[in-house]
């Protein structure tokens, strides 16, 4: 499975276009923040992509993960979100 197919087109877009093969091949961690630039995580570094996120993105991307349906992974999310 493709990690790229959880991203909204815009994100997927930059990060296909930023990101070289073997880079991705390595990332740990891909962070989304409202209004921010996308922050990539590997090897212990940040590499920060020139691209803001929109909530637009945020929520594009929410529903990828949910398969369309975030009300059923409601109860889910709050459970982690009160949980941890």
């Amino acid at each position: 499975m493709d990690i790229l197919e959880f991203f909204s087109e815009n994100i997927k877009n930059v990060l296909l276009k930023n990101i070289d093969i073997e880079i991705y091949k390595s990332i740990e961690e891909i962070r989304l923040r409202n209004n921010r630039k996308i922050i990539i995580k590997l090897f212990g570094k940040s590499i920060l992509i020139d691209y803001i996120v929109t909530s637009e993105d945020l929520l594009e991307t929410l529903e990828l993960i949910c398969k369309n349906s975030i009300y059923s992974f409601q109860s889910q999310i709050c459970s982690r979100i009160y949980n941890n």
